[in-house]
């Protein structure tokens, strides 16, 4: 099976700032901090893992935050504190990695700073992966992000395929996926991964993203499962990752339901805020938003 893999939305570093302060804030972020003060969950103890475009074809490997030359490492600057595992190898770095990580687990963009061991794939190389194994590997991590897209040739078992590793990589070890869609409302709405069972589709609110419901292992599915008030889905995805790993850490271990994967994307899904989508309407209050 050939593949197509293209990353969201390339981004450099400079536009985070402008980027990243709305979400947090339209998510009252900043309110949960003042009530609950010194209790806020910061995602401590939770493991995450990202896979991440090769940014420079042909030129090694670069699909990190930090380039290194072994794994783990330490990170520096904004991922001071974070130690991060290269789990397809030593790489170069990425803007793109950049702007996904510090969305998902610093102080700066994220609402889970306290997610401090982050592992990174390479997005070609876990593609293969979920084809060609039997049974899906077991990564790390409790929160996965995979900001990028991919279409193949039509093959439609081998598409269900691979969506249904991942759909197995949540059910199996519990992992709550966020999968973001395309840039742009006019793109066509991507086979991987975003027709996977289990995974949180993210989507933003301005809707500027793939639009037209699930086309691959069961269509018509309503698709994003969430919105993000970002410029880009790349990062809308990681933001609600970081959510994820936020709720994670606020779960009680004891509870196994409480850390259950459908049970996060479910209390997320139901938080999210209808008021500030004012077209969102319902044609009778017996009616579902979506109908």
């Amino acid at each position: 099976m050939r593949t197509s893999l293209s990353s969201l939305g390339w981004i450099a570093f400079a536009l985070l700032p402008a980027a990243h302060a709305d979400w947090r804030t339209e998510a009252e972020y900043d309110k949960l901090s003042a009530e609950l003060g010194a209790a806020l969950p910061t995602g401590a103890g939770v493991v995450g893992l990202m896979s991440e475009v090769d940014a420079d074809p042909g030129e090694g490997v670069s699909y990190l935050p930090q380039a290194t030359t072994v794994t783990p490492f330490a990170g520096s600057g904004l991922f001071a504190g974070k130690t991060i595992y290269a789990d397809h190898g030593a790489g170069g770095a990425s803007g793109h990695a950049v702007s996904t990580a510090a969305t998902f687990c610093t102080a700066t963009y994220s609402v889970s700073p306290g997610l401090t061991e982050l592992h990174m794939l390479d997005a070609e190389t876990f593609f293969n992966e979920l084809y060609t194994t039997s049974a899906p590997l077991t990564y790390a991590g409790r929160v996965h992000n995979h900001s990028w897209v991919a279409d193949t040739e039509g093959d439609t078992t081998a598409d269900e395929r691979v969506l249904r590793k991942l759909d197995m990589i949540a059910d199996r070890d519990g992992v709550v996926e966020c999968i973001p869609l395309m840039n742009y409302s006019t793109s066509a709405f991507p086979v991987f991964l975003a027709n996977a069972y289990n995974a949180i589709t993210v989507g933003l609110r301005n809707g500027e993203h793939a639009r037209g419901g699930s086309n691959a292992d069961g269509v018509g599915r309503m698709k994003p499962d969430l919105v993000v008030d970002e410029v880009y889905t790349s990062l809308a995805g990681p933001a609600v990752a970081s959510s994820a790993a936020l709720l994670l850490d606020a779960a009680d271990p004891a509870q196994p339901l409480a850390v259950n994967p459908r049970v996060i994307k479910a209390v997320l899904c139901t938080a999210a805020s209808k008021e500030l989508l004012p077209t969102w309407r319902r044609a009778t209050s017996a009616a579902p938003y979506d109908a």
